[in-house]
Parts: C-alpha cells; sequence; structure tokens
C-alpha cells in the first residue's frame, strides 16, 4: 500500500503480536519524504460554499430547475499569487464526491463545482469557469468536506455548519453564500465561524472574489471616499474600470454609479465579526444613508432570478444615522457636488445629503 506523508523525517513504530494478544517485539524506523513542493497542498483551498441556494423563481420552475439544490456551488481558489495549479487527480471525496481532469487554476484565480450545470448557467450566466458537476448534495444542515490529491493525501478537511453557534443562518437558504474571509489562513480555521462570513449580495460571487457594491477602494466600507472616487471620475465615457468608480460594469461612470454608492453608504464589515460597526462620526461625513431591503426601486436585477427578487437580509454590519431615510435624486447630485474641485483648486466642504422619509 502506498501511504503518503508530508515532507520531513516521520518516525514509525511497528509492533509484532502473537494470535493471543501479547507484544512479541517492536522496533521504530525513520521514513523521510523528500518531496518538499506540494502546491496543491500549500495552494488550493476552498473559499466559498452555497450549501443552501435560495428558492428557484418561476422562471427557472418553468425552465425545468425547480429544486434549489440544483443552485449549489463550491468554490476553489488559488491563494498563491505566482503559482499555477494542477488539478489533474485531485478529488472531493467527503461530503459530496468529484476528480478533477486535466485543469488548472491561475494565480489568485478561481474555479467552480456545480451540483448541476445547466441550472447554474441559467441563474449565473456562462461566462464562470466550470471545473465540473459533483456527485451528491451539500448538506443544509453542515457537514464534513475532504479534499485530496492525486495520491489521496489531504489538502483540506474541515465541517461547516449551518446555525450552529457563531454560524451564519442567513446562508441557510435566503440565498447568500458561505465565504472564507481568508484563504491564507491556518487550515484549522476553516472549521471555526468566526473565520466565514455570508456573501455581501444574494447570490454569492461564484468565480470571482466577493465584494461589497459600492465599495470602490476595497476597504469593506462604503463611505465618502468611495463617492470620491467615482466624482474624480465622473463622466468617463468608456473604458472605465470598477476601481474606477464603474459599479455597474458599462464602462461609464456616471450618476447609476453614484446612486449605488448612496444606496449602499453606510455598509461596513469588520472581519471576524464581532461588534457592529461604529457609526461615522459628523467629521466623516454629513449623513448616512439606510440600507434599504432590495426592490423594484434599488434591485439591480437579473429577470426574475430570486438573486435579484428576493428581499436582502443584511450580511454585513450596518452603521445606520437617518431612519427611513431613502436616497432622492437630489441628494445623489448634491453628494456629487461636495466634492467636486474647481478649476481653481478649491474644494468645496461637505455637505449634507438630502433624504426624504419613507
Amino acid at each position: 500500500a502506498i501511504v503518503p506523508v508530508a515532507f520531513g523525517t516521520h518516525p514509525v513504530t511497528l509492533e509484532a503480536y502473537d494470535f493471543q494478544g501479547n507484544l512479541l517485539d517492536s522496533d521504530t524506523i525513520a521514513i523521510t519524504s523528500t518531496v518538499s513542493a506540494r502546491p496543491l497542498q500549500d495552494h488550493l483551498r476552498i473559499g466559498e460554499l452555497m450549501y443552501h441556494p435560495a428558492d428557484p423563481s418561476a422562471e427557472e420552475i418553468a425552465a425545468g430547475f425547480n429544486d434549489a439544490d440544483d443552485f449549489e456551488f463550491l468554490e476553489l481558489v488559488n491563494n498563491s499569487a505566482s503559482a499555477t495549479l494542477d488539478l489533474a487527480g485531485a478529488s472531493l471525496i467527503d461530503g459530496v464526491s468529484h476528480t478533477l481532469s486535466a485543469s488548472t487554476i491561475a494565480p489568485l484565480g478561481y474555479g467552480v463545482l456545480v451540483a448541476n450545470t445547466a441550472a447554474f448557467q441559467f441563474r449565473y450566466g456562462n461566462d464562470i469557469a466550470l471545473l465540473g458537476e459533483y456527485s451528491g448534495q451539500l448538506s443544509n444542515g453542515g457537514e464534513s468536506l475532504r479534499l485530496v490529491d492525486v495520491d489521496g493525501a489531504t489538502i483540506l478537511e474541515f465541517a461547516y455548519d449551518d446555525n450552529g453557534v457563531d454560524w451564519h443562518p442567513s446562508t441557510d437558504g435566503d440565498g447568500y453564500s458561505l465565504i472564507k474571509i481568508d484563504t491564507t489562513a491556518a487550515l484549522s480555521t476553516w472549521s471555526e465561524a468566526a473565520a466565514w462570513r455570508p456573501s455581501f449580495e444574494v447570490g454569492g460571487s461564484p468565480g470571482a472574489q466577493d465584494t461589497m457594491r459600492g465599495d470602490v477602494n476595497g476597504d469593506l466600507s462604503v463611505n465618502l471616499f468611495d463617492l470620491a472616487i467615482v466624482q474624480g471620475h465622473f463622466g468617463t465615457a468608456s473604458g472605465a474600470l470598477p476601481s474606477d468608480g464603474d459599479l455597474n460594469g458599462d464602462g461609464t461612470i456616471d450618476r447609476a454609479d453614484a446612486a449605488i454608492v448612496a444606496r449602499n453608504f453606510g455598509r461596513s464589515f469588520t472581519p471576524p465579526v464581532a461588534a457592529p460597526a461604529a457609526i461615522a462620526s459628523p467629521a466623516a461625513a454629513e449623513a448616512v444613508v439606510r440600507q434599504r431591503p432590495v426592490n423594484s426601486r434599488n434591485a439591480s436585477p437579473r429577470g426574475t432570478s430570486p438573486l435579484a427578487a428576493r428581499p436582502r437580509r443584511s450580511a454585513a454590519n450596518l452603521a445606520i444615522v437617518s431612519p427611513n431615510a431613502i436616497v432622492s435624486p437630489q441628494a445623489v447630485d448634491e453628494a456629487l457636488e461636495a466634492f467636486r474641485t474647481t478649476r481653481s483648486g478649491r474644494r468645496t466642504g461637505p455637505r449634507e445629503i438630502s433624504t426624504r422619509e419613507s
């Protein structure tokens, strides 16, 4: 039998017993593994679990996808900034099962395994790199998962939960996925609730980094800095990037992008989840717009998919100053004007964001 061992020297004690169970003799030998390069053990991780997806929409049911479990997915992550990972022969053997074929994940890249390819692509589109379909289903109540390499050596083994102590019940059927906060952390953290969080948006973020809508600079907070970036690139007619403030992916930066920042203004997340985020001080912001539930007025629709249709239960700490306030068109104009710099270099001071009571 072949027993995979980690790099280095490993003492092994051999014992001989007679048929009555009496110890006859023992000896200790040293087994040395010279395999020092183990890229999968070092860099391949599971970064996202959609173990209990949102219920199918009417459109999805009409297309033949009437089981929420059809929309499950599991995301693999390469946490190396330089190494491309060869996945050939790596397998999921606990929870769900699948042996990967000759495929690779680029540095800091992602690959997605799904329960049902047709259902997944109906909900998420065809642009996400898929590694295949696994057999079985991810347990809605939590279970152990194990990922091994071609020799059977463990890459990652952990257990997740749905509503255990400190776990995240919004990922259990409300449409949010489980996101590993730090995919470079110690392997033991994969079984810790505090090392995970719900996705920022309904539907999760398969095949991509999970980002907070409106967070232009990636600091896990939607605030005046994000609005300033949008203002600085406001009017860009083509070729704009998300880091420039193109939040709706149309290549331009206009009032629609500013409105996304305004709608999400005040959202913040501090890993690991602990005390609620502090409310912005008056010196930092004149007003904070309350996060409203997703509806036809503030959703970013994807047809009738539940990714847009289901009510949003916040997956992050929200800083709320003005209860029942919603964004008006004037709020966007005034927020932009607050950051407008004149040709003489004079910057206007902060001005209150206009809101109205719902």
